[in-house]
């Protein structure tokens, strides 16, 4: 598949604002990311590094559609497509490709590697706004979605939104502002607790947790500065799960850029299937999939640019309304 311009859809997302360096091949003599005998994951490229000289749709502050013909190679259309007036139904939505499909192949990047890479990107993060969509699909049920905003200064301030999967409709907030970090949830504002305590009180293994907090849970590498992929994929393993890596190459402006992904699933096909997948050279989540085959499709997909200007007055704490 190829692309071109400077907003680029990425298997279900956006990259906005930020020519693409070129791909960094995956080399198991590479030495990017110390391995025991693992292939080596592209280096992340750093967020706070000097952007490429603005196009004039990035001076103009302009979005253009994404290409609709992206992720269906069949597709001929020539002009980006309205998005959605609703989300799809289960029946027609987007499903989880299985292994080996869709251009997705084998690497030998492994699951632990690629998460522990996806933790310190994620860590490290700076300068990185963006937009996100979270869809609810019940199929007969009904579907609803939700979005929400990303802004992430550094480590110390940002202010991301999130939404409980199954409770769309009420806007959860976690914001720091270079002093003070607070969270708004269904009671107000308050401390942010730690994945541990939540945990703890939930009494729910990080599988579980995920299908309904994964819109904040994928950011704790900021929040917590504590990891979340490498947990993740190790609690995938402990419930019975197969968790395989996989990589797609898109030409990017005549350039190949890597996209990764993992997938945790069962032999039966009735059994809830995961799906995330990550720009290969920010190392950033591109789109979350949680499957219950003919019942349910949960799907976070984000947007994001790494040239936008913050305007500081994002991070304040509102403390009067603060415990």
């Amino acid at each position: 598949m190829r692309i071109s311009g400077w907003v680029w859809v990425a298997m279900g997302a956006v990259l906005m604002g930020c020519q693409p360096e070129t791909a960094k091949p995956v080399d198991a003599g590479s030495s990017a990311v110390a391995s025991n005998n693992a292939a080596s994951v592209p280096e992340p490229a750093n967020a706070a590094a000097s952007e490429p000289e603005k196009t004039p749709a990035e001076a103009s502050n302009t979005t253009p559609n994404p290409d609709p013909a992206l992720d269906n190679p069949g597709s001929t259309a020539t002009t980006p497509a309205k998005p959605p007036t609703k989300p799809p139904t289960v029946a027609e939505g987007p499903k989880i490709s299985p292994a080996a499909t869709d251009g997705w192949e084998k690497t030998d990047v492994s699951p632990a590697k690629l998460a522990e890479t996806l933790d310190t990107s994620m860590k490290d993060l700076k300068s990185a706004t963006g937009r996100f969509r979270l869809v609810l699909d019940k199929g007969k049920d009904g579907a609803g979605h939700d979005q929400g905003d990303i802004v992430i200064a550094d480590a110390t301030k940002y202010s991301i939104d999130w939404f409980r999967s199954h409770k769309l409709g009420t806007i959860l907030r976690v914001r720091a502002n270079g002093t003070h970090r607070r969270e708004l949830t269904e009671a107000g504002w308050g401390e942010i607790k730690p994945l541990s305590e939540v945990k703890t009180r939930e009494n729910l293994p990080l599988v579980k947790l995920w299908k309904d907090a994964c819109s904040k849970l994928m950011f704790r590498p900021i929040v917590d500065g504590q990891p979340i992929w490498v947990p993740l994929v190790k609690d995938f393993q402990a419930q019975g799960f197969s968790v395989r890596t996989e990589i797609k190459s898109v030409t990017v402006n005549d350039k190949p850029r890597p996209f990764y992904r993992i997938l945790a699933f069962k032999t039966n096909p009735k059994e809830t299937r995961y799906e995330m997948r990550f720009d290969g050279i920010r190392m950033v989540p591109l789109t979350v999939k949680i499957e219950e085959p003919g019942r349910e499709l949960v799907q976070w997909s984000g947007e994001w640019s790494f040239s936008q200007p913050i305007d500081p007055k994002t991070f304040n704490i509102e403390f009067s309304r603060t415990p």
